[in-house]
């Protein structure tokens, strides 16, 4: 049984020396080495976490940035409608639609021949918009269909000139 004992305490690293001390067991000639390499395992992951963060942080601002110095374009000029109100029925109840409108062409547009045809453009768009149903104008889809009923009321009464866009100042269904 002792040579059993000695076998085994062998394999595990223990033993006796050449001078014949007892040889202690390979964690146990470095006790603190497990600690050591799992204290550097610890501060690569936190340096690595680190950098990506930082990485993270810088990417949203450069991107930024470059966004600023791109092409922007360029505002047109601008015509707004006057304040509008609709009165549409369904088979419950009544709605009040007030609605106001500003629409964008492309620069250089003549602003004083705009400004000539804005009450043509209002009666083309509250034409278009009596004839809306109150179900038409509800959720998100009902600004885009106001929007693109407005536009093509407007480019039919500017033929020449093409809206570039729509944009709805006020807009409340009651």
């Amino acid at each position: 049984m002792v040579i059993l004992a000695g076998r085994t305490a062998m394999a595990r690293g223990g033993g006796r020396s050449q001078n014949g001390a007892a040889r202690p067991a390979r964690f146990e000639r470095f006790p603190g080495g497990l600690v050591v390499v799992m204290l550097l395992i610890l501060c690569t992951l936190v340096l690595v976490g680190a950098g990506g963060a930082m990485l993270l942080q810088v990417g949203p601002a450069h991107a930024a940035r470059h966004a600023a110095d791109g092409p922007r374009k360029a505002m047109g000029a601008l015509a707004a409608l006057p304040a509008m109100e609709f009165t549409l029925a369904d088979d419950r109840r009544v709605h009040t639609v007030n609605l106001k409108v500003t629409l964008e062409f492309a620069p250089g547009t003549d602003a004083e021949a705009l400004q000539q045809a804005i009450p043509r453009v209002a009666m083309a768009v509250s034409g278009r918009m009596i004839e809306a149903q109150p179900a038409d104008l509800s959720g998100g889809s009902g600004t885009a269909f106001v929007k693109q009923q407005v536009s093509i009321a407007a480019n039919r009464e500017l033929a020449p000139l093409k809206v570039r866009s729509v944009m709805l100042q006020h807009f409340l269904v009651r």
